[in-house]
């Protein structure tokens, strides 16, 4: 029996490394927008310019404390890979071996917990097929780290356990500073750790890890202090964080979000009615028709699980459901409740189902159903929904060949804008009587706006539309021009 679904396992493999070949080979112009700004921190930083936003200038302090994935990118340039696209692709291949890493642990995790064959592999299965969990996880942005290491953290735990180690101790502490710094939700794991020998009545470790605890959030401080980083656009990003946990019904959004993660559907932030147009407002309601008993069944599993294991006293298992409340709880407090915020509660709830539930014919129809799912959904981001990425290749290539300095930039969104011309993006207002090269990137309502107060300041010689467009958002026809305007 155990054959038929190695044979399974083996076979969504595969398709993993479809899935990799395919995001390897197109544009990040979509849907890793945050990427262009942590590669142009790094740019900052390598040059010797500070640790500034470069995009646009002049350039905008940081507006995150979360930045480890810019100090890869700074040891990328550090061995001579300078190009943008040349790290990127290398950030990818990095996360694609952590994402491996990340496969072993909980299948070794999986085997020391006794979980038959059969319920292994499925649930392999559906890690390994899942293009929301994989995809996310191989960006090149903060994600993939916090997830390989949230995974290391867990394993050392549960070994630590069972034969004490300082040196495990200690590798926890130094995988709580990375955490820490590639993601804000990143220590939860080590506070869960701590919050389980609570329960456990072991006050001694528990003060261990509250102190790692603490320790990760401090180095956040302690390195933006010694690199000089300003700080002072933190206050942005806290107003949003505070704007979305009053407005965004992150209830709604906890609902949605969970078999978002499952079915490998992407972020929840459009699934509230509050700012939704009416003649969207039918496509929502089907989605929560969908969604919502899914998400009440999980949480209703979350219950019964916590139940059965606060009485039982086993370390792994509690330390399994802790982590997945308190990932649940810091959704509250992230803008939209994005579901890559908590992707890592599809390993850790199939290892609670897989744990919980005797192996019988009915969990491996479950497991399979799903696995059939993440399948399905992966299949069609392939062939429709991320399939507008590809276009984008191409295009960026030409653009950047047919550009010839000098020239101003004025850029709709300087993240893409940086990423595909190489440089900052200036205002309309500092358009001066000596400029001559002026080249506009937007959708074609920002650049006939921008055209016009060109040509307020300056005398328009000629105005070509090169031919490249890209697709810069979610939305197919979302469309970016570039155009060159020359001053007489």
């Amino acid at each position: 029996m155990a054959g038929k679904y190695k044979k399974i396992l083996i076979i969504t493999f595969l398709f993993n490394i479809i899935i990799f070949a395919y995001y390897l080979a197109n544009s990040d112009i979509n849907p890793s927008v945050d990427a262009f700004y942590y590669l142009a921190l790094a740019d900052s930083f390598h040059n010797g310019t500070g640790f500034a936003n470069i995009t646009t200038d002049p350039p905008q302090p940081i507006y995150t404390p979360q930045n480890g994935i810019v100090f890869i990118h700074v040891l990328l340039q550090a061995i001579g890979l300078h190009g943008a696209a040349s790290r990127l692709l290398c950030i990818k291949l990095i996360n694609y071996l952590g994402f491996l890493l990340l496969i072993y642990i909980f299948y070794k995790v999986f085997i020391q917990l006794k979980v038959s064959s059969e319920l292994t592999f499925l649930s392999i299965g559906i890690l390994l097929s899942g293009a929301h969990f994989f995809k996310t996880i191989n960006e090149p942005l903060n994600e993939g780290m916090w997830c390989v290491l949230t995974a290391v953290v867990f394993y050392l735990a549960i070994s630590n356990e069972n034969k004490e180690s300082y040196a495990k101790i200690a590798a926890i502490a130094l995988s709580g500073i990375f955490l820490a710094n590639f993601r804000l939700n990143g220590p939860v794991i080590i506070l869960s750790i701590a919050v389980t020998y609570v329960l456990l009545n072991k006050i001694n470790k528990s003060l261990i890890f509250f102190a790692i605890f603490v320790m990760s959030y401090a180095s956040i401080y302690i390195i933006l202090t010694i690199i000089k980083a300003d700080c002072s656009g933190f206050q942005t990003f806290s107003s949003v964080y505070s704007y979305n946990f009053i407005f965004n019904r992150p209830l709604m959004s906890l609902v949605y979000t969970v078999p978002g993660v499952f079915l490998g559907i992407t972020g929840s932030r459009y699934m509230t009615l509050f700012f939704t147009a009416p003649r969207e407002s039918l496509a929502v309601t089907g989605k929560w028709l969908i969604t919502l008993p899914f998400s009440l069944i999980l949480f209703i599993f979350y219950g019964l699980y916590l139940r059965k294991y606060i009485k039982s006293k086993k370390f792994t298992n509690l330390l399994i459901i802790f982590y997945t409340i308190l990932l649940l709880a810091v959704l509250q407090i992230m803008p939209g409740g994005d579901s890559r915020y908590i992707i890592m509660i599809l390993p850790f709830t199939l290892l609670a189902i897989a744990t919980y539930f005797d192996d019988s014919r009915k969990l491996r129809l479950f497991l399979g159903i799903i696995l059939l799912l993440t399948i399905s959904v992966s299949m069609y981001r392939l062939i429709w929904w991320d399939s507008i990425y590809f276009i984008n290749n191409k295009s960026v290539v030409n653009l950047k060949n047919q550009m010839d300095e000098p020239y101003m930039l004025i850029s709709k969104t300087s993240r893409q804008s940086y990423y595909i011309f190489g440089k900052a993006s200036k205002d309309v207002k500092d358009i001066s009587k000596g400029e001559r090269s002026i080249v506009v990137f937007g959708d074609e309502k920002y650049i006939a706006q921008t055209i016009i107060s060109v040509h307020n300041k300056l005398d328009i010689d000629h105005i070509e539309y090169l031919n490249d467009k890209i697709v810069a958002g979610r939305d197919p026809n979302e469309i970016y021009r570039t155009v060159r305007i020359i001053a007489k």
